[in-house]
């Protein structure tokens, strides 16, 4: 699934430059599209490598996302999905971009957040999934649980592409590690 996404990345940052500042939003989650998150990180990166600044990326899945889908059905799902997208866009800076990544990921954008305050930032993130409650017309409230990858731009040479892969190497090992964690690439 790891090489699916990273096609997508590369597909879109190969693709024309025709249009690539018109924000999408993606209809479900209300968050940026993926192809608009993607160029976004690409600028970003250039920008951070130019002017020496920090800049992470995030990768964040949703645990239980499959498990609510088969249990509670596909439209119970889509509200985890939204409410997800709502405590992230709610939780992140002006500055910060999040976007849906793909069917349970989201993909966030924290430029000139130093490697701290993004852990700490990703630490919040994970916690506010926990302890939210997705209602379920008739029944008990879910929970779920997020896993989260973070990748930073550092001293070495990196693109859009390279970021999203060490992300997506981190979420692989929180998800290792159990879920409900985050992990850093």
């Amino acid at each position: 699934m790891e090489q699916v996404v990273l096609d997508t990345v590369r597909e879109i940052l190969a693709g024309p430059t025709v249009a690539r500042s018109a924000p999408a939003l993606d209809e479900l989650t209300g968050t940026y599209a993926t192809r608009f998150g993607v160029l976004r990180l690409d600028e970003e990166v250039e920008r951070a490598l130019r002017y020496r600044h920090s800049l992470s990326c995030f990768v964040l899945e949703i645990d239980q996302l499959v498990e609510v889908n088969q249990d509670h059905g596909n439209a119970r799902g889509d509200r985890v999905l939204q409410d997800v997208g709502t405590i992230l866009r709610h939780a992140v800076r002006a500055s910060d971009l999040v976007c849906r990544l793909d069917a349970q990921r989201f993909l966030l954008i924290t430029p000139r957040l130093e490697a701290p305050a993004a852990e700490a930032l990703a630490e919040r993130l994970r916690q506010r999934v926990a302890r939210h409650r997705f209602p379920v017309p008739g029944g008990t409230a879910l929970s779920v649980t997020a896993s989260i990858g973070v990748a930073r731009v550092g001293s070495d040479p990196v693109d859009a592409v390279i970021l999203v892969h060490r992300a997506l190497d981190a979420l692989e090992a929180a998800r290792a590690a159990g879920g409900d964690r985050l992990a850093l690439g």
